[in-house]
């Protein structure tokens, strides 16, 4: 550890240690306990009220398809990912005749690969049920 401190500077470890724990910790802190002013700040839309039910379903709808969409979109990339790196695999140990025997697919790409169909799942339900989503919050709410 002294010998980083040395290499790199005390006051370049200390700022990527703030930037890299400080900050994020007190933003998350601020979205926790000061939701109700960031969303009027924020969210200033004509003619809706903050307190009326039926003007932020439409929000709450249009965030949810937004988590879907980025789900959707990141199981599918990361599952041409997985898929693509299994084949070269398949594909450079098929190039070597010292093998008899191909071996099993990687854990890694296995878990992979199921944790994409289940991100895919999920992200779909968001973008599809969206509508029923937000009803049951708000059963639930009251």
């Amino acid at each position: 550890m002294a010998d980083t401190a040395q290499k790199v500077g005390v006051e370049l470890l200390l700022a990527s240690a703030f930037v890299s724990v400080v900050i994020p910790i007190a933003l998350g802190l601020v979205l926790v306990y000061f939701p109700g002013m960031i969303t009027t700040r924020v969210l200033r839309i004509e003619g809706l009220e903050s307190g009326s039910e039926s003007d932020t379903k439409a929000l709450q709808r249009v965030a949810f398809t937004t988590i879907g969409l980025w789900l959707t979109l990141y199981a599918v990339i990361d599952a041409v990912y997985f898929y693509s790196r299994a084949r070269l695999y398949f594909r450079f140990f098929q190039d070597m005749p010292a093998y008899s025997k191909l071996p099993p697919l990687s854990p890694d790409d296995f878990g992979g690969l199921l944790a994409s169909g289940l991100q895919l799942i999920i992200g779909l339900w968001l973008l599809i049920g969206n509508r029923a989503i937000v009803n049951v919050l708000t059963r639930l709410r009251g």
